[in-house]
């Protein structure tokens, strides 16, 4: 494997990374966030339950709870998220 290919792989691995770890409950971009990561090819395959449940603000039982009355599960990846799916989940986030 090549320098670049290998750095670039990286580089992609720490956005991703990075994305994640700026999960902030009290965001007020998030709904940005969310759908701007929706079209990021290097952020879509992200799970929705990772994200939010990643830093320990929001509790992984009561977010996947959420996430059923929603029709969604912990599998849900940001690219199966449409605007109310978003919508719903800034919601959720805003009222903990």
């Amino acid at each position: 494997m090549n320098d670049k290919y290998l750095s670039n792989i990286l580089d992609i691995k720490n956005y991703r990374k990075s994305f994640i770890d700026s999960f902030d409950k009290n965001d007020i971009e998030l709904q940005n966030k969310l759908i701007n990561a929706s079209k990021d090819i290097n952020l879509q395959s992200i799970r929705i339950h990772k994200f939010i449940t990643h830093n320990g603000n929001v509790g992984k039982v009561s977010f996947a709870r959420f996430l059923s009355t929603i029709n969604l599960d912990e599998q849900t990846r940001i690219m199966e998220l449409n605007i109310s799916n978003i919508e719903d989940i800034v919601n959720f986030i805003e009222n903990i």
